[in-house]
């Protein structure tokens, strides 16, 4: 899947969160495609940089990480600097959109193979297929993300309990989002370190002495239900390398 690139990316994402149709073996080899994929070159930052912006990034930033912090199927992070803010730079992948294009188009024609042949027990595929590539569309512009996550900002300014980070507009475009780097674990290594017996040792040495895993469980669950009933759009991608734990147990959230 990491070779094939793509929506195969997005697809073994997907399949990692479904224990009830893969073993459990299997989905946890998949969760490295959350946010531990092959990043891409030094280079090719640069270039998307001076492409969207005509500068390099370290004529953006007084700081810039050269080492990804972490790295997905769209994009990869880097953790930066702008005088005394500390942000998150998301940079996307060279040549993204034409790799999911084709991708998109087979997976339409397979769509309109599926009506033409009037295969109806798969007919519930075309709905299937219709809203992936929509959403996937929608994805590959990181403005769409950016006014996501202001909305989502603004609805949680008074909840205590949910943290989403302030976004840098200046520097935001279709292929760079940049915002406000959240300190705190995410939620994805805190399961890794469960599944391999040093939880209490995670916990400890990275969550502190206030961390009460029932009470972030129930966080997320009213965080969740607060933005969907009270305000009506909540983040709808809730797996587990895009919510970090923060202190007192206040859910952080990226990726929207």
């Amino acid at each position: 899947m990491e070779d094939a690139g793509g929506t195969f990316l997005k697809f073994g994402q997907v399949l990692s969160l479904q224990p009830d149709v893969l073993p459990r073996d299997y989905c946890n080899a998949l969760f490295d495609l959350l946010d531990r994929v092959p990043p891409f070159e030094l280079a090719d930052v640069e270039r998307v940089f001076r492409e969207e912006l005509g500068r390099r990034p370290s004529e953006v930033f007084d700081e810039f990480d050269p080492v990804p912090l972490a790295a997905a199927s769209i994009g990869q992070v880097h953790v930066a600097r702008l005088g005394d803010r500390r942000v998150a730079v998301k940079v996307q992948r060279p040549d993204i959109d034409t790799s999911f294009n084709a991708d998109l188009k087979l997976m339409s024609a397979v769509s309109v193979l599926i009506a033409r042949l009037r295969i109806h027990r798969l007919s519930w595929l075309r709905q299937a297929i219709s809203e992936f590539i929509d959403w996937t569309r929608e994805e590959l512009d990181y403005r769409t993300e950016a006014r996501f996550m202001d909305a989502l900002g603004h609805n949680a300014r008074n909840r205590p309990t949910e943290a989403i980070p302030g976004l840098v507009r200046e520097f935001t475009t279709s292929r760079i989002l940049v915002a406000d780097f959240l300190e705190g674990p995410i939620l994805v290594d805190y399961l890794r370190a469960i599944e391999t017996g040093r939880g209490r040792e995670f916990e400890t040495s990275r969550l502190g002495e206030s961390f009460d895993r029932h009470e972030l469980a129930t966080n997320i669950v009213r965080n969740f239900v607060s933005d969907a009933f009270h305000h009506g759009l909540f983040h709808a991608d809730l797996h587990p390398a895009n919510l970090l734990i923060l202190e007192d147990n206040v859910v952080g959230y990226v990726d929207f």
